[in-house]
């Protein structure tokens, strides 16, 4: 896998500098390219490299790279290092006239390119439907969720594996949160003072530029969003903001920030695409790209995704079960009414009749 080459095709080698095309942009990134301005480079890996605006984060990436609300795709080849092309933390990035332009080698045209943003199709939100696809989605997972991370708590906060301090304070934090939720879906005027226990111990918990702990917040705001439960969202939002500005570093702050308008890797949002229709035949491509999500980000996000999937599943069948109870006693009720009603007027056809008689 080499560095870029200026006898790459897609690419152009002018006065010096390495233009590319711009082919995907995310929701967020989209709004901060519509302005001018200039900043700097943040973070460079392998695969991709932060640029740090004055409004927000962009993560630049090659061909192939996920798409995301942050990510612009570019038309740089697949096997682009960018340690290796030059790319430096501390360059400057300035941003005008449609291009984005970091260092001294690289500009990005951002004229032609597409605005990428999460889409669902046929979703039902029918509490039989989302235990399916759960279950479903449970089994092909069933072996392949890896042993780092929190991805193991997509199953339940039991799930056999080896034991790490990660995991164990993971469990405690879901727990508390999973309860939580319980409440807080199945009574949406839950009084505000009643905030989510176990923020405290998910946040920042477990190493890297986003932490385990951080993801599977992500995933649960993002599982809200879709499931159209977008004040809950706002509301574990606005009680880990704090802890965020607190301990997380900007890149972890920006990922959940867009967590918190409900938009993630586009592979989560496949992933949860898939659940909720129970199409068991697109798990296999699924699983896929959450595995291509980072170190294990993508499992992460997935063990918040399915957890508020689940506490919603228990919620939306409360619910069910107490509309049906209230039909019945409104039929019940009913019932004991028109029975001396019909009657009355049974008494009074007869009467009527005799009368005509």
């Amino acid at each position: 896998m080499a560095a870029v080459s200026a006898h790459e095709p897609v690419s152009a080698w002018r006065d010096g500098q390495f233009s590319f095309a711009v082919r995907t942009i995310g929701g967020i990134a989209a709004r901060l390219l519509s302005h001018t301005g200039r900043g700097r480079v943040l973070a460079v890996f392998g695969k991709c490299f932060y640029v740090e605006l004055e409004h927000g984060l962009l993560c630049v990436g090659a061909e192939g790279f996920t798409l995301g609300p942050l990510n612009l795709i570019t038309s740089a080849p697949a096997s682009t290092r960018w340690l290796e092309s030059g790319v430096r933390v501390g360059d400057a990035a300035v941003l005008g006239g449609g291009v984005l332009r970091v260092g001294h080698r690289f500009r990005f045209r951002l004229d032609g390119a597409a605005e990428w943003r999460p889409a669902y199709s046929g979703i039902s939100g029918h509490p039989s439907a989302l235990r399916e696809g759960l279950q479903r989605f449970r089994l092909a997972c069933a072996g392949v969720a890896p042993a780092e991370g929190l991805g193991r708590l997509i199953f339940d906060d039991t799930a056999a594996g080896p034991r790490s301090p990660v995991i164990d304070r993971g469990r405690v934090a879901i727990r508390l949160l999973d309860d939580w939720l319980d409440q807080v879906l199945r009574d949406p005027d839950m009084p505000t003072a009643q905030e989510p226990e176990g923020l405290n111990l998910l946040m920042g918990l477990g190493p890297g530029l986003t932490p385990a702990g951080d993801d599977v917040l992500g995933g649960m705001m993002i599982a809200a969003h879709a499931l159209g439960e977008e004040a809950v969202a706002r509301r574990l939002w606005r009680c880990a903001r704090p802890l965020a500005e607190k301990a997380a570093g900007p890149i972890a702050r920006a990922h959940l920030a867009a967590a918190a308008d409900g938009m993630g890797a586009d592979g989560v949002h496949r992933a949860i695409d898939a659940i909720l229709r129970g199409r068991a035949e697109d798990f296999g491509s699924v699983i896929a790209g959450i595995d291509a999500i980072g170190h294990s980000s993508g499992w992460d996000a997935m063990a918040g995704v399915t957890r508020f999937l689940e506490a919603s599943f228990h919620a939306r069948e409360a619910w069910d079960a107490r509309m049906m109870g209230s039909a019945e006693l409104r039929h019940h009720l009913a019932g004991e009414f028109l029975q001396p009603l019909d009657r009355a007027r049974q008494i009074a056809a007869v009467t009527a009749d005799q009368e005509m008689l």
